[in-house]
């Protein structure tokens, strides 16, 4: 297990994804969820879910002004897709397991937290959960586990994962 960090807009996702696409090209299989995020007017006004091992994509959540504490109105239905794409029946072949991004609301047991419990129960592939560097140590805490801290700023992080990802189990 893997918690990659990084600050708020600091690049983490579009790390994720080159992670993605550099371990498909040596033949090895990816699973989990992707958020990129939406922008207009050099706002962030939502994201998009997507789900790494078929390449879906959907309308995950747009910006409400207004909305606290978090300014984001979610799609049912995209959460549901992402919750399946987090399923163990679809992760379980894949070499390497993404989650982007673990955050305030998975600690506080929404978002994606039912899926997380679930896929800690595997023993294998890697898995590579994204997480803002504040937030590290309580998502072990909360979710009871121990991982390798990798932040997105250290210099050959990429390789540093594919290296791991490509290891015999």
């Amino acid at each position: 297990m893997i918690l990659l960090t990084g600050d708020r807009h600091s690049g983490k996702t579009g790390f994720i994804l080159e992670l993605a696409r550099q371990t498909r090209c040596r033949g090895r299989q990816v699973a989990g969820i992707a958020c990129p995020g939406l922008w207009k007017n050099n706002m962030r006004s939502g994201f998009e879910l997507l789900e790494l091992d078929t390449g879906r994509r959907h309308l995950l959540s747009m910006r409400v002004p207004g909305l606290r504490p978090i300014p984001y109105m979610f799609d049912a239905l995209s959460m549901e897709k992402g919750k399946n794409a987090l399923s163990i029946r679809r992760c379980c072949g894949a070499d390497l397991i993404i989650v982007d991004e673990v955050g305030p609301l998975e600690l506080k047991g929404q978002g994606w937290a039912s899926c997380l419990h679930s896929l800690l129960q595997l023993s294998a592939p890697l898995q590579v959960w994204v997480v803002r560097q504040p937030l590290a140590k309580q998502v072990q805490t909360h979710f009871c586990f121990r991982a390798e801290v990798a932040d997105i700023s250290q210099q050959n992080c990429i390789s540093g994962l594919l290296e791991k990802i490509l290891q015999p189990n």
